[in-house]
């Protein structure tokens, strides 16, 4: 049983996957604080399921990019319990599960979500219908030079978190992660050591 965890948005995100089946989800929007949600939420889960929490055999979280305040809040808790159980924890890129979505689709793919500080984080890929490759690497832009450069990206699906962008070719992104995560990075073999495991941040501290 992996427990996976997403908080890379203002979408908290919680599920428990067995083998290729889910058994349980939960998805909140940020009432407040991850901090103060993410901890008594995984106890009731476990509580209200009859679970004992070693019977997980990993643990899956979102490494970014995204809000960083949320990332550390996930992380910190992910990290806590595959020590603490010793068990393995994997690590995914947002951008790269949100892309992975949209993998039949053939063409070109521009992923872009909302960075914060009026700002987006932007990656491309390209997909041949069955998966998907990066042409590019993360980069930060604008939102406003993104809204009015828009029309260089009319032959891609794009594929936008709270960015306001209009058009036939753009989706917009509302759930979160926790579930395409884990096949994700199971898939991919994301093993993260759990005492070096940090949020992606793409500003200079």
């Amino acid at each position: 049983m992996f427990l996976s965890i997403d908080t890379y948005s203002e979408n908290l995100g919680i599920a428990l996957i067995d083998g290729h089946k889910l058994t349980v989800k939960i998805s909140l929007y940020k009432s407040r604080p991850f901090s103060e949600l993410i901890v008594g939420k995984l106890d009731q889960l476990f509580n209200e399921l009859g679970f004992d929490k070693k019977i997980l055999t990993g643990v899956v979280v979102n490494k970014g990019p995204g809000s960083y305040t949320g990332l550390r809040v996930g992380i910190s808790v992910a990290k806590t319990v595959a020590y603490s159980l010793n068990i393995p924890l994997y690590g995914y890129k947002s951008l790269d599960v949100i892309g992975y979505r949209y993998r039949f689709f053939k063409g070109r793919i521009l992923v872009a979500i909302n960075g914060g500080k009026g700002e987006a984080y932007i990656k491309e890929y390209i997909s041949d219908g069955k998966d998907i490759v990066p042409v590019t690497d993360y980069r930060i832009e604008k939102i406003k030079d993104l809204r009015k450069d828009i029309e260089k990206y009319k032959d891609y699906l794009i594929i936008e978190k709270n960015l306001e962008l209009s058009g036939k070719n753009v989706v917009k992104d509302i759930d979160d992660l926790s579930v395409e995560g884990v096949f994700y990075a199971l898939k991919k073999n994301l093993k993260e050591d759990p005492l070096l495991l940090e949020p992606v941040y793409l500003r200079s501290l």
